[in-house]
């Protein structure tokens, strides 16, 4: 949604730069509560570019799970 292309590089959030930070610290930099602002500049062919989004729930698909029991059926959902 934010026009984020192949190959760009988020470097700064909310003008923080990130260059030597943790994975685990950028992630938290860029979470927060639904519909707060966040501004995010990446890198781009040589060009930084700034962007301020609005966060939003990010819907996460449901696994069901399946296990084998030892006379080889299948167990649904435990």
């Amino acid at each position: 949604k934010a026009g984020f292309q192949e190959g760009d590089m988020i470097v700064s959030v909310n003008d923080q730069e990130l260059r030597a930070k943790e994975e685990d610290e950028v992630f938290q930099l860029l979470r927060g509560p639904v519909d707060s602002s966040v501004r995010i500049v990446l890198l781009r062919n040589d060009d930084r570019r700034g962007f301020e989004l609005v966060r939003e729930a990010i819907p996460l698909p449901f696994v069901e799970l399946s296990k084998r029991k030892a006379e080889n059926l299948w167990d649904q959902g435990s």
